[in-house]
């Protein structure tokens, strides 16, 4: 998804690069619509507007379900440290200990 933004992104960047020369170079350019003429930046700008309006709400659900995720991240990491902790308590045995490496009192169970 990443990707994607970036590529999207860049072909916009072009674009209006694109624009932004055509209209240095003939400022008159203009985009004919029911017998007016409208300004060709002015067409893209207003485009653009409109893009990010339909875009606006869905940001702050966007932004709830990201925060939703890290919580649940969050509680399984707790989760599981738990059970790691729960596990070596109960079955001091099972722990692999590396002979030429000191146990510190933590993991020691003290």
């Amino acid at each position: 998804m990443k990707l994607v933004s970036w590529i999207s992104l860049v072909l916009t960047l072009v674009f209006a690069s694109g624009l932004w020369i055509i209209h240095m170079d003939n400022p008159a350019v203009g985009l004919r619509f029911l017998g007016n003429s409208y300004d060709l930046l002015v067409v893209i700008a207003s485009a653009w507007g409109l893009g990010i309006l339909v875009v606006l709400p869905f940001i702050p659900g966007l932004w709830l379900r990201s925060r939703r995720r890290l919580r649940k991240a969050r509680r399984d990491a707790a989760a599981a440290a738990a059970e790691l902790r729960r596990f070596k308590t109960e079955h001091p045995e099972e722990v692999l200990r590396i002979p030429d490496r000191d146990v510190s009192q933590d993991e020691a169970g003290a």
